[in-house]
């Protein structure tokens, strides 16, 4: 038998979702919070993913989910080839390999 938790992204609002991400929650994981926030939001979520991929400041792990979930989204691909280019390793393969993904 597995252990599994159910979250349900509207239990959460956009505010403490994004304040999370940023890494002020005691008990939001960023990672975590950056998945709920594209499932509360869909589609209006692309400019806080977008703000959280490209800001130098948010931590790199935050940074890489991010991008995974904008490789999801069409009109990210001008950002992601942008930070394909990044000094930091993490990002800069992140975002090529969500390019690649933008091509098939």
């Amino acid at each position: 038998m597995s252990d599994q938790i159910t979250l349900d992204p509207n239990n959460f609002s956009e505010q403490t979702l994004q304040e999370a991400a940023h890494g002020r929650s005691a008990t939001i994981k960023p990672q975590l919070a950056v998945v709920l926030l594209k499932a509360k939001l869909g589609a209006a979520s692309e400019p806080h993913l977008a703000t959280l991929a490209s800001d130098e400041q948010v931590d790199p792990r935050v940074r890489q989910q991010a991008i995974r979930e904008l490789s999801e989204f069409p009109g990210a691909k001008a950002l992601l080839k942008k930070l394909s280019g990044s000094s930091n390793p993490l990002v800069s393969q992140s975002a090529s390999q969500a390019l690649q993904g933008h091509n098939r």
